[in-house]
């Protein structure tokens, strides 16, 4: 279905006979005031309360309007009843008027729709991108596309797919993505409207599930023709979508509209200038222009005038900017432009030296929310204060953790419970559950289920509670182990832990297959509504957008450089928008940038301060105002979270244990890192690679904290096993999945491309080989072994001058890490020579891609050999990673000093820094 549209050119349904009235209001000329007046105006003249209604975007907006009436109705002294006047957002007043009706809904979160449009990218196998990415990214996205697409009244059911795909394949032909093919895009749109109408069914299927676009849809469906109100007040006219403007229409008789089309920032949600536009002509309205601001001094409001002047091609806003004053006389204005290569360090060093004035409030203004994570990542280092409208840089970590201990609490598996252990809530002290990690395959099997019994007497605790834990008992272990523990650590991290509680609350009531996966899928989509606190801070944290309609003494904004193009996500939801309802969404998106850049900056009364990076410094550079450069200093060691052992042995009821911890500390990580170091062991080409990052090095080859692998190394383990069966000749075709027959296809085709390119023929598969380290790398004298695995090994017929061919099968998606395979190849090479105590001229490296994809899924798996050698460069660098390695084995401490200098938020990492700390200092 799609909904007809309530106007043409002429405004269909906007009363002629009273008198409607548009009032452009420029950034701090009062807007609320103006609103408010007019309802004072039309009480005095006898309109009654019941027959206003004044309505807005938010809930604070609607408590600020109705505080604004109060205040007018008292200072004019008139006798009303403010309370009788309505006062509503778009979206309950559409929801008073459904509830009148007798039509009761229950709101759908925002949860729901995540989920839904989760699994079905699931089922439908869309993408191969990581699990996490699609958790984290695409789910996100598409879930904010389909509210867009719906705010203009677009069902799946109205979805035209012929005329979307021409929109699509037309849009692509005319600015092509350089991440995806045309293919992979056309397959997105089919994937995006199947997610859509999983959404919608399993929304009406619930039976009274509705969410705030149906609630809008719902009203104009429902709406009997009779206009409720004699007059109807719109507040921020410029952020009304196609809907809420039929709304607002259908309401009343007469309109009070006050927006500003410079102001429009909303256009993700929905958000039309059209709407605007259609309304300011119209000749049954009275136009003004307020100019006169009370917020910003006057150097202030010339940069934003002239910065957003010279960023848009629509003279018509230089009639609207003519006049733009300042009634401020008093105060020095201070406006000056920085650029710095690092924008963030330098935003924080800018305000840590800003002299600011008691009493005064300044905002770091972003365009994103992570820009904002990063910032308070920043500022946390520095001990600096803030209030912020976005979730710390603790939040991710913590839902990581919380996530990581239900796992373990719900499954049985050995690596699944170990992580579990490392968190702060398993009950068991950190040398507790590193002895576990390490000694758990000595002790017995890694099979499934089987926990040996040394392991159940180390952590008792935690396996007491385990042994009483069903899926639906989970709000029991929140209550008494994951709130108290995270109430400690810190307020970010508790909030993170409650969204989690009300997201497995909200699991059990809304979805019916409580199996534990689906349960984990939930928690991992989750949206977290992070509410800043009531009593702000001197310094706060906002995006623009959460900036709307406030002021602050001084402003840093941290601007990003505009997107110039579209990812494959917003190709197809403008396609579906242009082909359902012949909106061209992209015309009005286009100086979104110069709008947003205007936003913030008028949100400053005195300072104004911007920090450009040298992509976009050009653009912020405005003559007449001051430009420098600013130096971003050296990011300050992160403020660690750290979680109290004694307090987590307490609530897990270990009250002796938690005794000792207090006062007690034994020196036991470094002699594991030196035992580590100091036991003789063939080396690999991992393993050295991997000490790049000692903190991981640590936790995963030292202490055992194994990473949960994924469907696609999962794959990848997979497709070297046909492989190697293939070779052996012990391959049982018909037990392969379809996907693994093409895969085996690849493999046959890669095999033969190579046989007959290079004149070779297959000589073994998974060869193990071994040399010792002194024969390839002539830094190192001793009795270290280096050992590989080797995919395929081909040679030549003749055993005269015989060549050989090392292959490695890879199921990269793409052949983006080409030249990092030839760098590990290159290894392999000079090992496998050494091996055989041949010459490195008669060894020849290949790459065998055998399941190329793509991103998103097109039904195709295809191949590509690559027959390029490596490059000399390649083998220094890792010679180079391999000199780090052994210093390490040199002087361990040296390895503990590097953990150290990680920069991590994770509350493990905390307490393995403390600990070392100590234990390296002890040493002196």
């Amino acid at each position: 279905m799609l909904l007809i549209l309530y106007f043409g050119d002429k405004m269909d349904g906007i009363s002629k006979k009273a008198e409607n009235v548009l009032i452009v209001a420029n950034p701090g000329t009062g807007k609320t005031t103006a609103l408010a007046k007019m309802v004072v105006k039309l009480l005095a003249e006898g309109v009654k309360e019941p027959d206003i209604l004044c309505i807005t975007f938010t809930n604070k907006a609607a408590r600020e309007m109705r505080s604004r009436i109060d205040e007018e109705i008292k200072t004019a002294g008139i006798d009303a009843k403010p309370y009788l006047i309505d006062v509503h957002t778009f979206h309950s007043y559409a929801y008073d008027y459904l509830s009148r009706m007798g039509l009761g809904y229950e709101l759908a979160g925002s949860n729901m729709l995540r989920y839904s449009v989760y699994k079905s990218f699931m089922k439908d196998n869309a993408f191969n991108y990581s699990h996490g990415y699609i958790l984290d990214d695409l789910v996100p996205k598409t879930e904010n596309a389909i509210r867009y697409v719906k705010s203009f009244g677009i069902l799946p059911s109205s979805i035209d797919m012929e005329k979307a795909a021409k929109e699509l394949e037309s849009a692509y032909k005319s600015h092509p993505l350089s991440n995806v093919t045309l293919e992979e895009a056309g397959a997105f749109l089919k994937y995006f409207v199947n997610a859509y109408s999983t959404y919608e069914k399993e929304k009406e299927s619930s039976g009274s599930y509705i969410d705030y676009n149906d609630m809008l849809i719902k009203f104009v469906q429902k709406h009997d023709g009779k206009k409720r109100y004699k007059y109807v007040l719109v507040d921020e006219l410029q952020d009304l979508n196609e809907l809420e403007a039929q709304i607002a229409v259908l309401s009343g008789d007469s309109l009070f509209l006050v927006g500003d089309r410079k102001q429009a920032i909303f256009g993700f949600q929905g958000g039309s200038l059209s709407s605007f536009e259609k309304f300011e002509n119209d000749e049954s309205f009275r136009k003004e222009n307020k100019v006169l601001n009370y917020r910003s001094l006057q150097p202030i409001l010339d940069y934003s005038k002239m910065h957003f002047l010279s960023n848009t091609n629509d003279k018509s806003y230089e009639k609207e900017l003519e006049g733009l004053k300042s009634n401020r006389s008093k105060g020095d204005a201070d406006v000056k432009v920085f650029t710095a290569s690092k924008q963030i360090n330098a935003t924080v060093k800018l305000y840590s030296e800003m002299k600011i004035g008691s009493g005064e409030k300044t905002a770091i203004i972003t365009r994103t929310n992570g820009q904002l994570v990063q910032v308070s990542r920043l500022l946390d280092r520095k001990g600096i204060e803030y209030s912020t409208t976005a979730g710390s840089s603790t939040s991710d970590s913590a839902k990581e953790q919380i996530i990581s201990y239900l796992r373990g609490m719900l499954y049985d598996d050995r690596d699944t419970v170990v992580s579990a252990l490392f968190t702060p809530f398993s009950g068991i002290t950190l040398k507790e559950a590193f002895e576990v990690s390490k000694n758990w395959p000595m002790w017995g099997s890694k099979e499934h289920g089987k926990v040996p019994k040394e392991v159940l007497s180390v952590a008792k605790p935690f396996f007491e509670r385990k042994k009483e834990l069903t899926i639906d008992r989970v709000g029991s272990l929140f209550d008494e182990v994951i709130l108290p523990i995270s109430m400690q650590i810190g307020k970010d991290y508790y909030l993170t832990a409650q969204a989690l509680n009300s997201g497995a609350t909200e699991f059990f009531e809304l979805v019916p297959d409580r199996n534990i996966e689906a349960f984990f899928d939930y928690l991992s989509i989750l949206e977290e509504n992070y509410e800043p606190a009531k009593e702000e801070k001197s310094l706060l944290l906002t995006t623009v957008h959460k900036a709307k309609g406030r002021e602050f003494d001084n402003v840093i904004y941290v601007p990003i450089s505009g997107r110039n193009n579209e990812s494959f996500v917003d190709m197809a939801v403008y396609s579906i928008i242009k082909a359902s309802a012949g909106i061209d969404v992209r015309e009005e998106l286009a100086e979104e940038q110069a709008r947003v850049d205007f936003v913030a900056f008028t949100r400053a009364k005195n300072r104004l301060y911007v920090v450009a990076n040298q992509n976009n410094e050009d653009s912020y550079k405005i003559e007449g105002f001051e430009a420098d450069q600013i130096d971003s200093e050296e990011e300050e060691e992160p403020k660690t979270t750290k979680y109290d052992e004694a307090y987590s042995l307490f609530v897990n009821g270990r009250f002796e244990e938690a005794k000792k911890a207090i006062g007690h500390k034994e020196e036991w990580l470094l002699p594991m890192i030196n035992d580590y170091f100091s036991t003789e062991r063939d080396l690999s080409y991992s393993m050295v690679e991997s000490a790049g990052d000692p903190y991981s090095f640590l936790k995963e080859k030292i202490l055992s904290i194994s990473e949960l692998h994924t469907g696609p190394i999962n794959k990848g383990l997979r497709a070297h096993e046909i492989a190697k069966m293939l070779y052996e000749g012990t391959l049982d075709e018909g037990t392969l999945t379809e996907d693994e027959k093409r895969y085996l296809e690849n493999i046959k085709a890669v095999g033969s491309e190579l046989g007959e390119k290079t004149k070779t023929v297959q000589a073994g598969a998974e060869v193990k080989i071994n040399a010792a380290l002194k024969d390839i790398y002539k830094g190192f004298d001793g009795n270290t072994g280096f050992k590989a695995f080797l995919d395929a090994v081909y040679e030549s017929s003749s055993d005269k001058d015989k060549k050989y061919v090392i292959l490695d099968y890879k199921t990269d998606k793409d052949d983006g890490k080409a030249s990092d395979h030839r760098r590990q190849l290159a290894v392999y090479k000079r090992l496998f020579a050494a091996s055989k105590g041949i010459d490195e001229k008669n060894v020849s490296i290949a790459i065998g891609f055998i399941g190329l994809r793509g991103k998103i899924n097109t039904g195709r798996l295809e191949h590509k050999l690559d027959l390029s050698q490596e490059k000399a460069v390649q083998m220094k660098t890792f010679e180079r990673h391999l000199e780090r390695f052994l210093s390490y084995k040199r002087d361990p401490i040296e390895f503990a000093k590097a953990v150290l200098e990680t920069k991590s938020d994770e509350p493990l990492f905390g307490n393995i820094k403390k600990q070392l700390e100590e234990e390296i200092k002890n040493k002196k």
